[in-house]
């Protein structure tokens, strides 16, 4: 049984037949398609076979005498023996049987010999558990706070508030009367009667795509004893709106394997695809949000273009997620054009501009004087009972026309080799009769006319199934019914702002949907594969009815127990619809990832997958919540150097290898020019403008704006000016330290774009030192002293600092981590445990604990000593501490490297293994002593699989950032704590220059002793991969060299404000997080065609890097700074 998959069962066939036989069977997912053969081989008389059979259909099995073709006619009865309808269940055991003749005949039956297991319990201890959640959320959120141990009894008591509630829904004056409610049934009718809710409400869409510069996102008005309008907000669409991204995420982290909880194949309606009413609650959202904004004097043209802009943004965003979802997305011949967000902005503008100029709202939106509170049973005139279509009478009259154009196109246009009106998935459909490539008729025809082939939906879901050709179930036709959709949305909304009674609007929504239904029923003729134009998610009319019948039921529902009687504040759900954009974009971005994905051995059950699913979906419930409340043998040699595109001729002859050049390569180089020559005459221009800024604001005609001080947090030093003009030494942020960062920041996301394919712009495949070797950032650790001096000098505990600091370092550690389940799915048996971030937490983490043991009076309180030799050297005696440690550490690593003994190995071996020493060494001597200890304490699985060394040498995985490797780490950022220490030491810049060009002149002549003055070689050579000391005094050297030109451009002499790198360091946790997890993607990343020169590589890489860049510069301007 353990060989048995999810929904798979055991199959024993058998034959008593005088002949062999052959089995077909027919899924019923499969509408109207033939048998298709089930074994290959026949089934021979007295012979028995065992099979593995899908069980998550019901299954048809047809027996027959002949097997020559792969699929067989349902009406082809001539060689058929017996059908055999069948129920299979998971991890079942069954035997079919097919009996000789007799006189009844041939004789089929189907034994079960193990009873299957029962799938659907684990459903119903999901729902239990969601209904304890919900109870639990909802009765904490009215509590506000609570404690574990009391929470039963507050929750108990706001349960008891529950009668408050019902009550509050009276006047003020109310006093008792012998006729007040005695049950709770006279009480809902009284509160029916008596709750107003007014019209003027605000409420954003699913995707906020109305949200902007809105107090709340939505909102209803309630009257008080004075008259006057009270807000509060209308929670059931909040709620409405949680619950089908809930769905969404649910159904897209795999539903626990069932397969209601997908999508339909073709035909019918599953949960999956009643989540799809997001875009109806988006045009409930419409006409409450444009009428407050018309309420509050918006001119109709500003609101128009605020409309179009996140109509754009949303398509926009839909682009981008087109090219998360699978490898090579970004391919711009291949990128999907169709989409959600695409069909959602479409419509959202459409949707938003009718109501918006052709709506007649001033005539019927209820006002305090006309209440409009019919609920239909009173004498009124037409225009009471039917303001709400009134109001939109026009857009109505657009919403069907274009409707019926859908209809004239589906049924009357002609498609070429497809019958006319046709409206299945083709393929198998119809007996096999139907083309496949006539998935879904006149809309696939049209998607393929306007996008190609390549630009829509290749894996639709009735590929699989049906054999169906490409097909986008977000395509162009489709957005006409989606128009409708959006519009019965919309007048759902207009009813919350016609009527405030709560009666009228109940009855009309409960009017609505029983009119919706009745029409989808009429169309789809009760069934979910039949009718006239059955229920079909990806194009059909009987879908948008019936699924807006089902969301205003819902919707009543909800508004009944939330906003009426307040038996539930909705939440989690209501938290979750607050932000529900975030939550879906962060969900298709990282599904795969850690930690809202993971795989654990096969995941062959359902339980299995339904904890998996409903874990990653509670992990976004959670995330919306903390929202809501608060990343050979030798014949010759030849040695040459040959250019790209250049053509060679390699010939061997008389023991001599000759080479000879047929065609000049192209120059490389000089397209590496052009993009250097156009960021310095930018950075030129920015440079002048900044300097003659008050010259050219005279000579046009502006006034220069008065300055603003920018003091953003981060390290602050006292500036040495020869006059102090106050008695405390202004603090002033030294630029030239975010400007190190993010020059190192720009280069890793340049180098990790591809670095247009140059090698130097790579990591050095083994021994070396390259470009993108250079930009560990050491210099983060430059700001820990003053952090530590500051909360010492304010008196704050040093347990509560070292607790800070451990919080931070596993911030780091977790987010290195979640970083590389990147790509998913991820099993934990294979989750890559080092990483960039997990070395940079831990190092941090020693680092400031040191600084924290050193932290004394003297070192906060900056006292010098008198001894003038002490002196020279206080910045290290303040910490000596922190050196010992730091020496005791590169001690350990020196000795683990050169006398750990490696089975296999030499000892002290340093590199890569495989074909190094032509090949004297296995493959997993990798890295000597460091690959060693990391394949004994965390594995070969859980190491990285491609390091730079495996397509060159040959040799087997390896980790840069092993366990080795950080002991030398930690020192090269105690290296970066020093040069911070510095400038707090000694206020002058002549004194912090000369301390770090002695430090730069040691630390390089120790690192080129070490290495011999060599790229590859030396005892101790130059390796980012081992993070060897050698590597480590060169890369600090260069740091220091590179930190002092910086200083002196831009905190000594100001002839450089470190943009467009200033901006960058602010933020440089946020961008590399954000490009970690992006890079991928639209608009960051694409590929046009072969992309097969360096010139488009470094147009597609500084294109990235330069977005990333300008979005630093629009954080810096807008005052955000993101850290740990």
């Amino acid at each position: 049984m353990s060989q048995l998959n999810i929904d798979e069962a055991w199959l024993n066939i058998s034959s008593m037949f005088s002949v062999p036989v052959w089995l077909y069977v027919l899924s019923d997912n499969c509408h109207e398609c033939p048998y298709q053969k089930f074994l290959e081989e026949p089934i021979l008389p007295n012979f028995s076979y065992k099979s593995v059979m899908n069980v998550q259909y019901g299954t048809t099995f047809r027996f027959r005498t002949q097997g020559n073709s792969t699929y067989a006619p349902v009406s082809d009865d001539q060689f058929k023996i017996c059908d055999l309808p069948g129920s299979l269940g998971e991890f079942g055991v069954y035997s079919i049987v097919v009996e000789g003749e007799n006189t009844e005949g041939p004789h089929c039956y189907l034994e079960c010999d193990l009873e299957p297991v029962d799938v659907y319990m684990p459903i119903f201890a999901t729902l239990f558990f969601w209904i304890i959640m919900g109870l639990i959320c909802s009765s904490v959120a009215k509590c506000k706070t609570f404690t574990v141990p009391s929470l039963m009894d507050r929750i108990m008591s706001c349960f008891v508030q529950r009668n408050v509630s019902i009550e509050s829904v009276l006047p003020d004056n109310h006093e008792p009367r012998s006729d007040a409610p005695k049950t709770a049934s006279q009480a809902v009718k009284k509160a029916l009667k008596r709750e107003n809710l007014a019209h003027n409400s605000e409420v954003t869409p699913l995707v906020d795509a109305t949200n902007e510069e809105l107090p709340s996102s939505s909102s209803t008005s309630d009257q008080d004893g004075q008259g006057n309008l009270v807000k509060e907000r209308l929670k059931s669409l909040d709620t409405f709106r949680g619950l089908c991204i809930v769905i969404m995420i649910f159904v897209d982290d795999g539903g626990g394997g069932y397969y209601f909880f997908r999508h339909c194949t073709w035909d019918g309606l599953y949960v999956a695809d009643l989540a799809f009413p997001f875009i109806w609650i988006c045009g409930v959202c419409i006409p409450l949000s444009l009428h407050s904004k018309k309420s509050s004097g918006s001119p109709r043209l500003s609101m128009f273009m605020n409309i179009l802009k996140r109509s754009m943004k949303l398509i926009f965003l839909g682009l981008m997620v087109n090219t998360s979802t699978r490898a090579n997305a970004a391919q711009l011949e291949n990128l999907r054009f169709p989409g959600v967000l695409q069909r959602f902005g479409i419509c959202y503008l459409v949707g938003s501009t009718l109501y918006l100029w052709f709506s007649r709202e001033k005539s019927f939106i209820a006002t305090p004087n006309n209440s409009n509170q019919t609920t239909g049973r009173e004498h009124a005139s037409w225009k009471v009972y039917f303001s709400d279509v009134a109001t939109n009478m026009l857009p109505w009259m657009f919403v069907i026309a274009c409707v019926t154009l859908h209809n004239v196109l589906i049924f009357t246009l002609h498609v070429p080799d497809c019958p006319t009106g046709y409206l299945g998935p083709g393929g198998l459909h119809r007996n096999n009769s139907i083309s496949k490539h006539c998935v879904g008729g006149v809309t696939g025809y049209v998607d393929r006319l306007i996008f190609g082939h390549h630009h829509i939906h290749n894996r639709p879901t009735s590929k699989v199934v049906y054999d169906s050709g490409a097909f986008d179930p977000e395509g162009a036709l489709g957005v006409l019914t989606s128009l409708l959709h959006i519009w019965l949305g919309a007048q759902a909304g207009t009813i919350l702002l016609t009527y405030r009674s709560s009666s009228a609007r109940v009855y009309r929504f409960v009017t609505w949907s029983a009119l919706c239904g009745t029409l989808g029923f009429i169309l789809c003729g009760g069934f979910q594969n039949e009718g006239w134009i059955p229920v079909n998610k990806n194009l059909s009319l009987s879908f948008v009815l019936v699924t807006s019948s089902a969301a205003l039921l819902l919707l009543t529902l909800l508004y009944l127990v939330i906003d009426v009687f307040k038996v539930w504040s909705g939440s989690p759900l209501l938290e979750t619809g607050m932000n529900s954009i975030l939550l879906y974009l962060g969900h298709e971005v990282c599904h795969a990832m850690l930690p809202w994905h993971y795989a654990y051995g096969r995941m062959q059950t359902h339980i299995s997958r339904l904890f998996e699913s409903s874990w990653g979906t509670v992990l976004w419930i959670l995330i919306a919540i903390y929202l809501h409340r608060r990343k050979l043998n030798l014949y010759c040699t030849a040695e040459t150097s040959m250019g790209e595109f250049g053509v060679y001729e390699l010939y061997a002859e008389n023991g001599e290898c000759k080479f000879k050049t047929a065609l000049e390569a192209v120059n490389i180089y000089l397209p590496f020019l052009i993009p250097i020559f156009f960021y310095l005459g930018l950075g030129v221009v920015v440079f002048l403008l900044n300097r003659y800024k008050a010259a050219i604001c005279n000579a046009i005609g502006l006034r220069k704006k008065a300055s603003r001080t920018e003091n953003p947090s981060g390290i602050s030093v006292s500036s040495s000016s020869s006059k102090p003009a106050t008695p405390t030494p202004p603090r002033q942020r030294l630029r030239s330290l975010d400007t190190f960062r993010g020059i190192c920041i720009v280069i890793m996301i340049f180098v990790n774009d591809g670095g247009a394919g140059y090698y130097f712009l790579e990591h050095a495949t083994w021994d070396g030192l390259y470009v993108a070797d250079l930009v560990f950032p050491w210099y983060v650790c430059i700001c820990i002293p003053v952090s530590i001096k500051s909360q010492v000098k304010r008196n704050t505990p040093k347990l509560t600092i070292l607790r800070r600091i451990i919080i931070r370092s596993l911030k780091l550690i977790a987010i290195g981590v979640i970083l590389n389940s990147k790509g998913g799915p991820i099993e934990f048996s294979k989750l890559r445990l080092p990483g960039v971030l997990q070395r940079f937490g831990i190092c941090y983490f020693v680092a400031a604990t040191s600084v924290l043991i050193c932290a004394n009076k003297d070192f906060v309180n900056n006292r010098k000593a008198e001894n003038k030799y002490i002196a020279l050297v206080q910045d290290i005696v303040f910490i000596w501490k922190g050196w010992l440690i730091s020496i005791l550490v590169v001690l350990l690593h020196t000795c683990l490297t050169f006398f750990l003994k490696v089975p296999g190995c030499p000892t002290g071996y340093l590199g890569p293994g495989g074909l190094h020493k032509d090949g004297l060494y296995p493959g997993d001597c990798i890295g000597g002593a460091a690959g060693y200890i990391d394949r004994q304490i965390l594995t070969l699985k859980h190491v990285y699989q491609w390091p730079t060394a495996i397509g060159t040498y040959k040799s087997t995985p390896y980790d840069p950032e092993g366990i080795l490797g950080t002991l030398t780490s930690m020192f090269t950022v105690w290296l970066g704590v020093q040069a911070g220490l510095t400038l707090q030491v000694y206020p002058k810049h002549r004194s912090r220059l000369i301390r770090w060009a002695v430090w730069a002149v040691i630390l390089g002549a120790i690192g080129a002793a070490l290495c011999g003055g060599k790229q590859t070689g030396g005892p101790i050579p130059l390796n980012k991969n081992l993070w060897s000391l050698s590597f480590v005094f060169v890369l600090c050297c260069f740091a220091l060299i590179l930190l002092m030109a910086l200083y002196v451009t831009i905190d000594m002499l100001k002839i450089w404000s470190g943009s467009p790198f200033f901006e960058p360091g602010m933020n440089s946790i946020l961008l590399y997080i954000g490009h970690s997890v992006a890079n991928e993607m639209l608009p960051w990343h694409f590929r046009f065609k072969s992309m097969n020169t360096h010139f488009k590589r470094l147009v597609e890489s500084l294109w990235g890097t330069s977005l990333w860049a300008v979005y630093a510069i629009y954080l810096y301007h807008k005052k955000f700074f993101w850290s740990l």
